[in-house]
């Protein structure tokens, strides 16, 4: 015997209206959103300040160290709503990469390094002598 069709019309909608999967709600305060591409994530306010125009201007500082291909994403959170006349500014937030790829040196540093400023002080000469438009300044390279 086969189950009449109307009840497998009932069943669809109701099976619909309750959630299969549980939210991702639910983890965001367990497990941080970040990115797979970052291997770092500080979380950074931007501090709002006014001028003396009544102009808003924001300030951030931030210092972190990172080495040869690694990647730092950082959010900048405005915090706060601004009121400007009729118009209110909803708070946004930003995610930004900062990735160090390459790292050069130019001018590599040998044990010996010459300078040729006419009026330099005498560091590195002889005792006794001033210096000259040529004067050699001996340090060990660092190993």
């Amino acid at each position: 015997m086969r189950p009449p069709r109307l009840l497998y019309l009932l069943l669809i909608p109701l099976l619909s209206a309750f959630p299969q999967q549980p939210s991702a709600d639910i983890f965001r305060g367990l497990f941080p959103i970040q990115p797979p591409h970052c291997s770092k994530t500080p979380i950074v306010i931007a501090q709002a300040s006014t001028n003396a125009n009544t102009a808003v201007s924001r300030g951030m500082q931030m210092q972190f160290y990172i080495g040869l291909h690694t990647t730092v994403c950082f959010r900048l959170d405005e915090g706060l709503s601004i009121d400007s006349g009729k118009e209110l500014k909803n708070a946004s937030s930003w995610l930004h990469t900062i990735r160090l790829d390459k790292l050069e040196h130019h001018h590599p540093v040998t044990s010996c390094y010459r300078t040729f400023f006419p009026n330099q002080a005498p560091i590195g000469c002889t005792a006794g002598n001033n210096p000259k438009l040529c004067c050699d300044i001996k340090f060990r390279p660092y190993r």
